[in-house]
């Protein structure tokens, strides 16, 4: 992949370019598809998710492709902009945190089309498409209920946004489901970071989530969820991760891992315009779109139980159809 540098004009923002010929897609020159990214690529989590699906775009279509990882919020709009004055006419903002700079932008390039990772709004340019974070952490409680031993599990959210609230309601929801559906008392202890970035500020609480009894933990941190992560190694507790397969960073305690198969949403959507097929709205992939699935179990293939394996696949089918319905609202 050939990688070029390029300066925004007015602001210091390094833009990586990765451009590729060949593929399947009779369209390549007339598409070029540019990513914006909260955070880095190496996060292991969100960033990489949405990298990850960039990569798979071109891979699939032969289509050039951009992206700008790490942009703060005064910079989004203009990332934006210069993207879209640069020929990019597919222009995705991975996460919600980017609607109001991406809104503003799509609006002053109607032929250009803007998608939203996680958003929930639409324009006759825009869709929003949103990875089920209710339903991965619905599954995620499950297994964190299934698994504890002390009958508390715990989670250690990032900010406090809409995709984050709804993993963090699915994950109490599912507690309070699966204790009632094994006859299992089992308390969840919740908490927000409010940073998606503040790996010691997400270490500490882990920490104290961890003194309260909680032996089973989730994060939904994004970057910050690294310090999740070394909170359970420094106490030998299990952690269930998330966005994508984690386990390489604590092989003897990240117990299973949320993954977001953002690679298979993207080249969904891109067919879509490939195709002529956009549609302005709001898009869910899910348990049922085999978007959010397990990853594989690693060493732990023969320490979990195979009677909580078989529940957890119960449970998880019982969402793809529709038995569970998971709200990703409070209770």
């Amino acid at each position: 992949m050939k990688k070029v540098f390029m300066l925004f004009v007015a602001v210091t923002m390094l833009v990586t370019l990765a451009a590729c010929g060949g593929g399947d897609g009779s369209d390549s020159d007339e598409f070029k598809v540019a990513l914006l990214l909260p955070g880095p690529i190496t996060d292991r989590a969100w960033s990489a998710s949405g990298h990850a699906g960039l990569m798979a775009v071109e891979r699939e279509f032969g289509l050039e492709v951009a992206f700008n990882e790490s942009v703060q919020p005064a910079d989004m709009e203009s990332g934006f902009r210069f993207f879209a004055s640069n020929g990019y006419n597919i222009i995705i903002g991975m996460g919600s945190q980017f609607t109001d700079a991406l809104l503003t932008v799509a609006e002053e390039f109607p032929s250009h089309y803007f998608i939203i990772v996680n958003g929930s709004e639409f324009r006759d340019n825009v869709r929003s498409v949103q990875l089920s974070d209710e339903q991965a952490g619905y599954v995620a409680g499950a297994l964190a209920t299934l698994l504890t031993e002390t009958g508390i599990v715990g989670m250690v959210a990032g900010q406090e946004v809409p995709p984050i609230l709804r993993g963090l309601n699915g994950f109490e929801q599912a507690v309070r489901d699966t204790s009632a559906r094994i006859g299992k008392d089992v308390r969840a202890v919740t908490s927000l970071t409010g940073s998606m970035d503040d790996v010691a500020l997400a270490k500490e609480i882990a920490l104290s989530t961890i003194d309260q009894g909680a032996d089973v933990l989730y994060e939904l941190a994004n970057q910050a969820g690294s310090g999740v992560i070394e909170a359970v190694v420094e106490r030998d507790k299990l952690v269930i991760g998330s966005s994508t397969d984690q386990n390489s960073a604590a092989p003897n305690h990240v117990v299973q891992s949320m993954v977001r198969d953002t690679p298979a949403a993207y080249v969904h959507f891109v067919k879509q315009i490939l195709d002529g097929e956009f549609t302005p709205e709001v898009v869910l992939y899910g348990v049922g779109e085999g978007v959010i699935h397990l990853a594989p179990w690693h060493g732990f293939e023969n320490v979990v139980p195979q009677d909580v394996k078989d529940e957890l696949a119960a449970i998880m089918n019982d969402i793809a159809e529709g038995r569970i319905v998971v709200s990703g609202q409070g209770s």
